[in-house]
């Protein structure tokens, strides 16, 4: 079996990390977050979605032209509701339950040719 057969499953991260995350993505995008902005509910509300999909929503959210309107109008949950809406909260599952499937059967074809040599 050679390594590309493989698959790593990483869960979508729980409510710690999603309230680093979020911060840590609005800048890496050069946006900031206002000190009276509620994370705690941010963090809430993206529950089951990946961490790449909090990137993209950031990455598409955080324009050149919406960088210029935030010293203006500073980002809120439901701006950002609006863009998370628009990225799937279980996209992991559509590569994820094949993969599953997959080692299952290799699984138990290895167990069913170890039990026929054993016999």
């Amino acid at each position: 079996m050679s390594f590309w057969n493989k698959s790593v499953f990483l869960p979508p991260p729980d409510y710690a990390s999603r309230r680093l995350i979020w911060p840590g993505l609005f800048e890496r995008y050069g946006g900031r977050l206002g000190y009276e902005f509620d994370l705690s509910t941010l963090a809430h509300i993206s529950e089951g979605y990946a961490a790449g999909s909090l990137d993209a929503v950031v990455g598409s959210m955080m324009t050149r032209r919406r960088l210029e309107r935030l010293r203006m109008v500073a980002v809120d949950i439901p701006e950002i509701l609006q863009w998370l809406s628009r990225v799937s909260k279980h996209a992991a599952r559509v590569w994820v339950a094949p993969a599953v499937r997959c080692t299952l059967q290799r699984c138990l074809k290895s167990h069913n040719s170890a039990m026929h040599m054993l016999l």
